[in-house]
């Protein structure tokens, strides 16, 4: 059985929170606004923040998604 991604990352004390974020996000294949909040917990109030991960996901081409991906086809492809 896999370990968790984030529990694994988190031991990695000595990288940044940016770079620990973006490697979650490629052993995801993406991030969502939680994996964010989880590495810089002020970015709901702090704009700069926010846009700086999201500047750096971008960079690294590590794709931000609103929700974590369920497999399922949307509703629009099952009503066909």
């Amino acid at each position: 059985m896999m370990e968790n991604p984030l529990l694994i990352i988190e031991e990695e004390e000595e990288y940044s929170a940016i770079a620990r974020l973006i490697v979650l996000g490629r052993q995801k294949t993406y991030v969502t606004i939680d994996d964010i909040l989880h590495f810089f917990p002020e970015a709901e109030q702090d704009v700069v923040q926010l846009e700086e991960a999201f500047a750096a996901l971008l960079s690294a081409g590590v794709p931000f998604v609103e929700e974590t991906p369920t497999g399922e086809p949307p509703e629009e492809e099952l009503a066909v």
